[in-house]
Order: structure tokens, then sequence, then C-alpha cells
């Protein structure tokens, strides 16, 4: 039996003693067409009207209930607290029964507490909820008794008691009626939108339901300037016996027409002795004047898309067979080319120096050492992949090197960095069994020290986004989970080749200077060089969480350090101190440090200055109203934990010369930041084909697509293309 999940089950609770207060609310028996309910601190917070016109030989009656600036009332699925307003009709002149049609219920709005995670649905404006309806020729007014719901700080319950005459109505009347009708949602078909499932609604292990809606407002028309309306939830599911639906931020996608993106839909399943859970609900549009455009859809009557769905097993990729072979070279070579960046050679010089060392060593601890550095690499790509997976299956979207966007991650790094430093400082050995290591000296580093140094380098090389990775990066990201997970091993091999080579080849180390006393002088200077990738996270992590969080975190490397000391004290007085207590002494201090430290980003510092100083902050709708007015844009994306963007940055973006080209050539100049996670940076950059940073794009007024830079910029490079796009750019 499944159990209740706590916001449901506080929904149930929160109706059943609403409806109990329902109850117990007195009615007001004399009926007027307009009447006030709810009082709260000597006020009324609802206000309830009653109208009714004639319509082509029937009647639109309609109800409007008005709630006080900064209350709410309810949609026809009030989400996970709340109820939804009910209406009981009657006639006056007439035994007969009224033929009343179902409300028409115009888009909601949504009403989302973080801290209980309760969402609802509702309206915090006025709102006329409008049915057609057909009544005897003897009847002389329409009456209905509501009963409805208004919530702020507090809920409160009204009951009203109305009546409209049936006679034609004022004009204003009738005005209000017709511009409430353009807020009703409309079938999808019926305005040219298109809709189709790109994952269709299927169980996970969690027993959670998933579905992914692919949406394109303009359909086929080509005059179309429809888009997703603004906002964390686009859509708003209908109530459902079956399951309850939630779905995440629109994320534009780049393979389909103007203005398409995709929704991730998350549904906890209620009754499974229901029907089928396929939601059902209004999707949020907006033009590009602003005003909003809904449309309603049905998933059971949505096609899977098949030219954009998830590839099947026998096709493994959106591209086919050869997309996928060049995505895995183009890993590799990013991989490859990843030992050359900042973050990662203190790394390689440190495995460089240890085949120093091997080099009078047999072929086989060759081997050994290679194949346990690249087992660490493996073994943390795979689990990059997982986590990759794990998170996109949660309908969240991640990107390469998002792991850094987590300050708690920052912090465990450091605290790993700091130890291995002092190990090389010679402050403790991580003891292994060297009886097989007789051979090439007692100082030799084991094969477990291998293992380790690959894991520390895909930690570090994460953030380095190399030329060639992006483009695989990006093309794992919008496939099936064996494509991500063969591409990141991909990009794993292509960080390991280095040192496999050197292990494959031992001529190449045995070039290498003889181990002697210099090894401790060399292993010295990287320990400080991995000292000096702790003061860059540290940056990254007061740009994060603030100062408060960088002092507390200075105090636990201190502690840290001291575990280290307390370790070789013991080892310097005979006692045997295994890697494995090593591991568990560390990752307890650094567990509970990190437990203590407080690492919300609310003491966040102001964002760095922008290397280019006419840059704004971008958003999508700024870009696009900057190509409306026919002027060329240049957006950089970006992250303060991005090496190589600081290092285009200060060489390239930051050259005062390049400012009096943008000006010459008119540019608007546009800095997405994404130090931290930012949904509506990463679908910028999924739009883009792109899943991490640094992104150079260059737009022209009228242009298809943007035209994309090199990872690495030049100078000359990227003026030139700077001109080359703004001339293709019609000038007004």
């Amino acid at each position: 039996m499944r159990s209740t999940p706590p916001r449901l089950l506080f929904a149930w609770l929160s109706s059943l003693v609403l409806c109990l207060w329902f109850g117990l609310a007195h009615a007001d028996t004399h009926r007027t067409a307009e009447a006030h309910g709810a009082p709260e601190g000597g006020e009324d917070r609802l206000t309830a009207r009653l109208w009714a016109t004639p319509s082509e030989g029937a009647w639109r009656i309609g109800l409007e209930l008005v709630p006080s600036p900064g209350w709410h009332v309810y949609w026809r699925n009030a989400g996970d607290t709340g109820l939804p307003p009910k209406v009981a009709w009657g006639l006056e002149g007439s035994d007969a029964a009224p033929e009343m049609g179902p409300l028409a219920w115009p888009a909601p709005e949504a009403f989302y507490d973080r801290e209980i995670d309760l969402l609802s649905y509702g309206y915090a404006r006025p709102v006329l909820l409008v049915s057609e309806a057909r009544f005897p020729d003897d009847a002389t007014a329409v009456v209905a008794d509501v009963e409805a719901l208004v919530c702020a700080h507090v809920c409160l319950p009204a009951r009203f008691a109305l009546r409209a005459p049936l006679s034609p109505a004022p004009a204003e009347v009738v005005a209000r009626f017709d511009a409430e009708s353009a807020r009703v949602p409309l079938p999808s078909e019926a305005v040219g939108v298109s809709v189709r499932l790109v994952e269709p609604v299927a169980t996970n292990a969690e027993g959670q339901l998933r579905a992914r809606l692919r949406v394109e407002p303009c359909g086929s028309a080509e005059d179309c300037d429809w888009r997703a309306a603004d906002g964390s939830f686009p859509f708003f599911p209908y109530a459902s016996e079956a399951a309850d639906w939630r779905a995440s931020a629109a994320t534009p996608v780049a393979d389909g027409r103007a203005g398409a993106f995709e929704i991730a839909l998350v549904g906890e399943p209620l009754d499974e002795s229901a029907l089928a859970p396929h939601p059902a609900g209004v999707l949020s549009l907006v033009d590009a004047s602003g005003t909003p455009r809904s449309v309603e859809i049905d998933l059971r009557e949505v096609p899977v898309a098949t030219a954009t769905a998830l590839p099947a097993a026998s096709d493994p990729t959106p591209g086919g067979l050869g997309e996928w072979l060049r995505a895995l070279l183009l890993g590799w070579v990013g991989g490859l080319i990843l030992n050359l960046m900042p973050c990662v050679l203190p790394v390689l010089a440190i495995k460089l120096a240890g085949l120093a060392q091997l080099a009078q060593g047999s072929h086989h601890e060759h081997r050994r050492h290679a194949a346990a550095y690249m087992a660490g690499i493996g073994l943390s790509m795979l689990a990059l992949a997982l986590v990759v997976l794990a998170l996109r299956s949660a309908g969240h979207a991640v990107g390469w090197g998002f792991q850094l966007q987590e300050p708690g991650f920052l912090v465990a790094v450091s605290c790993l960095l700091v130890a291995f430093a002092l190990n090389l400082f010679g402050g403790f050995e991580i003891l292994v069994d060297t009886s097989r290591l007789s051979a090439i000296g007692s100082n030799a580093p084991g094969a477990g020290r291998s293992f380790f140094d690959g894991l520390l380098a895909v930690a570090l090389a994460t953030p380095c986004s190399a030329p060639f990775l992006g483009t695989a990066v990006g093309f794992a990201f919008a496939s099936s989970a064996p494509v991500i997970i063969t591409i990141f091993l991909s990009i794993g091999l292509g960080l390991a080749t280095p040192f496999l080579l050197a292990a494959a080849f031992p001529g190449w180390a045995r070039r290498m200077p003889r181990s002697g006393p210099w090894m401790s002088d060399l292993r010295g200077f990287l320990a400080f060089a991995l000292l000096l990738t702790v003061v860059w996270l540290l940056w990254i992590l007061g740009r994060a969480s603030g100062p408060e969080a960088v002092i507390a975190t200075l105090m636990l490397l201190v502690a840290v350090a001291f575990v280290g000391f307390l370790l070789g004290l013991l080892q310097r007085r005979g006692v045997s101190v295994s890697a494995a207590v090593f591991a568990v002494a560390m990752i307890a201090v650094t567990t509970a440090g990190i437990g203590a430290i407080d690492l919300t980003p609310q003491s966040r510092a102001e964002p760095e200055a922008p290397a280019i100083e006419s840059a704004l902050p971008y958003s999508a709708d700024a870009v696009s109203a900057s190509l409306a007015e026919g002027r060329p844009v240049f957006v950089y994306f970006t992250a303060d934990w991005c090496v190589t963007c600081k290092v285009n940055e200060k060489g390239v973006l930051a050259d005062p010369s390049l400012a009096e080209t943008l000006s010459q050539l008119d540019y608007v100049v546009y800095r997405a930041d994404w130090t931290r996670r930012d949904d509506r940076i990463r679908g910028a950059l999924a739009a883009l084909g792109k899943a991490g940073v640094p992104v150079y794009a260059l737009y022209a007024p009228g242009a298809a697509a943007p035209r994309l830079l090199p990872e690495l910029l030049t100078r000359d490079g990227l003026r030139t293309a700077l001109r080359e796009v703004a001339g293709a750019a019609p000038r007004s």
C-alpha cells in the first residue's frame, strides 16, 4: 500500500477543516446581485456579484469574485490546499430546474509556499466565471448559492445568496463578459499550438509518474509570436483521481520552431484503480506584447513525438550512430585537452612525478598504476553521469560543471585538497601494502594513491569546458541514459590518456629524472599548487555564500589539517594508520563541518564587475527587444568557477579597444552569469546546444540562429566575428 505524501495529507486535512467551517457558516437569506463576505479586521475580504445577459437564444450567467488586494480565491483545481468555489443554481418564477452549462474558468496563477512545499492555483485578481444556460420562459431571475474560500495570511470561508434578474444587462456588463471570455483557455488545436509527448507517461523506481511535453506555440504558422509565459509553473493540471501532477519551468529547445519549449511533468499516484493518469490542464502562453494566451491540453489525446523523442535502443542517439561516434570522439579530445587546463595541471604534475619514481619499475607496476588512475577517473565520470540522470529524472535541469554551483561541494573538495597538500608536505602518509613495491623503493606511491588522484582529477576538471567538450556534453544531455554514460566515459578516457600512454611506453618515464631528494622538493611545490586551488575554491564559495561561509570553511580546513597532523604524529611514533582509517577520519570531520556551516546564499557577495563595462544582465526578453530595435547582440555566458571564462575575460573581453569596437558596431552586450544555478540561463544554453560555460553567441537581427564562437577566444578572431555579424545585420 502506497504511503500518502505529506503535502497531500496536509491538503486533505485542511480541506476537511474547511468543509466543516463552511457547514457552520451562516447564509444570508436575503438575495442581492452583489454581496460581501469573509470579514477580517473589520473589512470584508471577498465580494461576489451575479450577472445575466442574453446571448443568441440563451443566457450567459457570470459569477464574479473580487478578493481584496493581497488575497486570492481558488481555481477549479485548488492544488495542494484550499477549495474551489462551489455554486448551486436555481430559478425564480419557475419550478423547472435550470439547464446550466459548465463554468468556464480563466487561466489561473500559481501560489507556492517553498517552506512547506505547497502549491495552489487561483486568482488574486477579480475573476468572472461564466456559464451558458437555458431557462423556461416563465423564469424571472436566476439565483445562486455560492461557497468560496479567500486566503492570504489566513483562509476565510464565505457564503453568498445571489440573484440576477433575467433582463438585458447594461453595456458595461456585456463588455465585461466579452473581455473575460478572451481569458478562457481554448483547445490547443483550435489556435494552432502544437503539443507532443517527448517522453510518454511512465513510472520510475520511486513510484512517481514522469512525462515530458514539447510545445511549439506557433505550430506551423510563420508570423506567430507566442511563447511560454514567464514563471516557474507554466502548466496548471486539472484535478484527477489518478494522480497529483506538477510541472517544471519551461525549457527552450533549439531544434524546434520559434518559441518551442519543453516541460517536465512529475506526478504522485493517488488511486491505482483509477483510469490512466494522463494529465490534462491549461498551458500558459503570452504573445509579443505580453498579453496572456492560454490553451487547454489533454495528454490522452497528445501524440508521442517520434522525430524528437528519446531514441530507442536500436537507434541510441538523436542523430544516429554517426553523430554518436562523433560525440564520443569530441568527448575524448575534450577530455585530452582538459589536462592542459589550470585546474587539472596540478594533479597531472603529481602523476608524472609519480611516474618518475616508477621509472625503474616493471611493466606490471606501470600498468597497475595506470589501471588504478583510469579506474578512479572512470568511476568519477560514471558517478557524474548517474547524478545527471537522477536530477534529470527528478525534473531538474543540469549542465557541465553544475556541482561547482553547490557550496557544499566546494567545501568538501577544499577539505580534500588540504588533506592532499598536507600529505605532500610529509605531514602523514597514506599507507598501502608496499610488499609488492620493494623493488622500486620504499617511498614509491601505491596504486591506491593513483586511484584517488583519478577521483581528484575529475573533481577539478569538470568546471573547465575545453574546446570540443561543450558539443559532446550538450549532445549527451539531450540523449538517452546509455548515451550520457558512454560520452562521460569517453571524456574520462581522454583525461586519462596522457598517463596511460606514459605507462604503456615506459621509455617515456625512464627519460625523466631519476628519483632522489629532489622529489621531496617537488612534492612541496605541488602541495602549494593544490593550496592555490583551495584559494580559488574559497573565492567561488565567497561569491556564492558570502564571507561568513568562507571564514567558517577556513576553520574547518584548520580542523582537517589538525586531524592529518595527529595521524602523522601517530605514524611517526610507530602506530600504523591505514588509508581506511585516514579516509574515515577525514570524512567524519568534513561532514560534521559542512553540516555546521551556513551555506545558504542570503549573504552572497555583490556580483563581480563585468569584463565588458557596458554589459547588461542577461534575459531572453531583453535580447529579443534589442534585436527588435535592429541592433546586433553579443551574449557571453560565464561563471566565477569557470577558469576558461576568466582567462578569456582578462585576456580578451576586458581589452579597452574591444569596447570601442562594440560601440562602433552598435552592439548590445549581455552577461549571463551562471555562477549559481539559474534555470533561465541553463535553458538558454540548452537552446544553443550547450551544457556548460563559456559560451559566446553573436545575434544579428533577422538571423535564423546566432553565431557561436570558440570556447577559447582571441582578440583578432572576436573582432572579425563581430564585424561579420554586424555587417549581416540590416540597418534601420
